[in-house]
């Protein structure tokens, strides 16, 4: 008469033909109300609370299985109320071994992979936790899960937790710590190598004026160092001569770096290393070394 507010029921797009289901059903009391919970291979059709007046209160049945083809029921376990049949309690294990992994990391999502828990009877998903907050839940059979929404540079804990039927939860689930890609502040163009008369050269040519500049671009929301520096090495890979240029590039602003010197009457074995710092003291790194020769 009243088919309730999860209606009259429930098409059938779970089952697998020609092979074993399994089907997991129950209806518990609560304080909230009556539990109503359906598995399907460990997949979730509902598990919902009925506060309705004529909600289901003693034991009993509280829907029908309509067969439209053939099938074979191989096992039933049937139990009553909580107060006569044995409750689950039993929570979800991990195996040892279990491991949770972050992959394709970037700057603001990634991606975890999972090993599979363990149940006395089944597992029917996993909770995917973010430092101490629920994420997401997903199916029995699902392994992987994307997160999205991060901030870049940022450490992040993520933690994976199996659940049952019953809804009993594991608490020894793998857990991995991981940095998002830190967001490119600097994009550093590749360097350009002209003579005095701004002819770009290919290779080192004896006694000419030698100009290398490069470019930089400051993406981030504050002002930023930069240390542009040019050195030359002997045949020997001994150092010989070194100019330099520092600037302070603001938030969205774009500038290009200049420095060189007269290079050598011969160059036979000579190379220019170029490379940006954040500073001349500071020393940190901001680009790989590139070789001109």
């Amino acid at each position: 008469e009243n088919p309730g507010i999860y209606g009259p029921g429930i098409p059938n797009t779970y089952f697998e033909d020609n092979v074993d289901n399994l089907i997991q059903v129950g209806a518990l009391n609560t304080d909230e109300g009556v539990r109503l919970v359906m598995y399907i291979n460990g997949q979730k059709v509902f598990d919902c609370v009925d506060t309705q007046e004529n909600r289901l209160t003693e034991p009993g049945y509280f829907g029908t299985y309509q067969q439209v083809r053939p099938m074979t029921i191989s096992r039933t376990f049937i139990t009553a109320d909580r107060e006569s049949a044995e409750e689950d309690t039993t929570a979800p294990t991990w195996p040892a071994g279990s491991k949770v992994e972050a992959i394709e990391v970037g700057q603001t999502d990634l991606t975890l992979i999972w090993t599979a828990a363990e149940d006395d009877t089944a597992v029917t998903g996993y909770n995917i936790y973010m430092g101490e907050e629920l994420l997401d839940s997903v199916a029995a059979d699902v392994y992987t899960y994307d997160v999205t929404g991060l901030t870049a540079g940022t450490e992040y804990t993520f933690t994976v937790q199996a659940v049952d039927a019953a809804g009993n939860e594991s608490v020894d689930g793998p857990s991995v710590t991981v940095t998002t890609t830190a967001e490119e502040t600097l994009i550093i163009q590749n360097p350009v190598f002209k003579d005095a008369l701004g002819q770009e050269l290919e290779h080192l040519i004896p006694s000419i004026d030698l100009r290398a500049s490069v470019t930089i671009v400051n993406n981030g929301s504050k002002k930023a160092n930069a240390c542009f520096i040019i050195a030359l090495y002997g045949p020997e890979k001994t150092f010989e001569k070194l100019a330099y240029i520092q600037g302070t590039i603001d938030a969205g602003e774009t500038i290009t770096l200049n420095g060189g010197f007269t290079l050598p009457d011969d160059v036979t074995g000579h190379f220019v290393k170029v490379f940006v710092w954040d500073s001349f003291e500071g020393m940190q790194p901001l680009s790989k070394a590139v070789i001109f020769e």
